[in-house]
């Protein structure tokens, strides 16, 4: 049976808690239960031969398909949608320009069907906005120069179309999910899910003493203070509930509660730190 909840971790001051803190007491001469042998517990206690192994693992919120109302948006990055609306008031621009300042447009030819619109900016960034939608317009630039602006413009469309419409093909078939994980070394190189693991414990001795730079390391620099994770049943009730903590404990206690609940439950297939017991 496990003592004050724990079967015995260091808590300094040269003590310990849990099963083996009551054998260095002097309180209990054996003790039975699934301890894991540790390098750490392997200088306080002797242990008999292993008869298991066990790993540590990771155990998250199962990730849930993201409902997104502006995923038409993702096949371009922010940047390149602002680099299209300036180059959409660019070509505006200068078909105005150029039909403004040309010899040769039907309004400075005086044409009996020449259109005030030729020579109107706001009617030249609505006719680049037509085409960019392609939608049409109701007027053409009658001069060479501008006609070669309008059909850069337009070959220009052609292409931001045709690789749009292939990134917008592949990106929705495929389902977008929450931010995940997928293994130690990725879960110690973000700072979107928060990794706990229940003090007091050969886990967290295990992230507690480990080697600066390691992703052991990195992990216990990632722990929060509060809150406290006291029982396992905290650790799962905060992933369940928060779905930004990934909580760390044996592998086979992980996925025993996977088991009883699949919907709201992810074991990571990152297995770590095997060890007898």
């Amino acid at each position: 049976a496990e003592y004050m909840g724990y079967f015995g971790a260091p808590v300094g001051n040269g003590s310990w808690n849990g099963i083996i803190g009551e054998i260095l007491a002097g309180r209990a001469d054996i003790g039975a239960a699934a301890l894991t042998i540790t390098g750490v517990r392997e200088k306080v206690v002797d242990f008999s031969q292993s008869y298991y192994q066990e790993a540590m693992g990771i155990l998250i919120a199962n990730p849930r398909e993201v409902q997104d109302l502006f995923r038409v948006l993702a096949p371009f990055s922010y940047v390149t949608w602002g680099l299209i609306a300036a180059a959409l008031c660019s070509a505006g621009f200068f078909i105005w320009l150029i039909s403004y300042l040309s010899p040769w447009s039907s309004w400075n030819l005086d044409n009996e069907m020449a259109l005030l619109d030729e020579v109107s900016l706001k009617e030249n960034l609505w006719l680049a906005l037509g085409s960019f939608s392609m939608q049409g317009q109701d007027f053409y630039p009658n001069s060479i120069s501008a006609k070669v602006v309008l059909g850069c413009w337009w070959f220009f469309i052609v292409v931001i179309t045709a690789v749009y419409q292939g990134d917008l093909t592949a990106y929705l078939s495929l389902k977008n999910y929450e931010t995940s994980v997928q293994s130690l070394n990725e879960l110690a190189n973000q700072n979107v899910i928060i990794p706990i693991v229940r003090e007091g414990t050969n886990h967290y001795t295990l992230f507690e003493t480990a080697e600066e730079g390691t992703d052991y390391d990195k992990i216990f620099q990632l722990l929060p203070d509060e809150p406290k994770i006291e029982t396992s049943g905290d650790g799962f009730k905060l992933v369940k509930e928060k779905r930004k903590y990934a909580y760390i404990s044996d592998i086979s206690e992980l996925y025993a509660r996977e088991a009883e609940d699949c919907e709201n439950y992810k074991v990571l297939g990152d297995k770590f730190n095997v060890a007898g017991f």
